[in-house]
């Protein structure tokens, strides 16, 4: 068996996720790093989100948006976190 090449790393522990969250004063940024954490897209996947692809009213943000016949699911759902 052939080792894996494109292995992720740095991964962000749990215990590590509410002090860095709660560090963050700025809205938007703190949106951004809670997003990421629990959807666990990359950098460039999330600021490649375009307004179309969120649906507020659903609580729904689509990650892959494709055409109507093709459609496949893969999104997130938004919360609020406490």
């Amino acid at each position: 068996m052939q080792a894996e090449t494109h292995i992720r790393t740095g991964f962000l522990a749990d215990e590590t996720y509410v002090p860095l969250r709660d560090a963050i004063m700025e809205p938007e940024v703190k949106l951004l790093y809670v997003i990421a954490y629990h959807a666990g897209v990359r950098k460039n996947e999330l600021l490649q989100i375009k307004w179309e692809q969120v649906d507020l009213a659903a609580e729904f943000i689509d990650l892959m948006p494709t055409p109507p016949r093709q459609r496949k699911v893969a999104g997130f759902r938004l919360w609020q976190e406490t």
